[in-house]
C-alpha cells in the first residue's frame, strides 16, 4: 500500500487520522449545532 494519494495510510499511522477525523466531526457537530440555534432563535 502507498500513501502517495493520502488514501492509504500505514497501520502504525492511524493514530493522527483518527484526530483529524475527530477534529472534522467536532467541526460539523458545531456548524449544525449552531446553525440549528440560528435557526430556532427565530421560531
Amino acid at each position: 500500500m502507498t500513501d502517495d494519494a493520502g488514501d492509504f495510510v500505514p497501520a502504525g499511522d492511524t493514530g493522527s487520522m483518527d484526530r483529524q477525523q475527530v477534529l472534522a466531526l467536532v467541526l460539523v457537530g458545531l456548524m449544525m449545532f449552531s446553525s440549528l440555534a440560528y435557526a430556532v432563535s427565530f421560531l
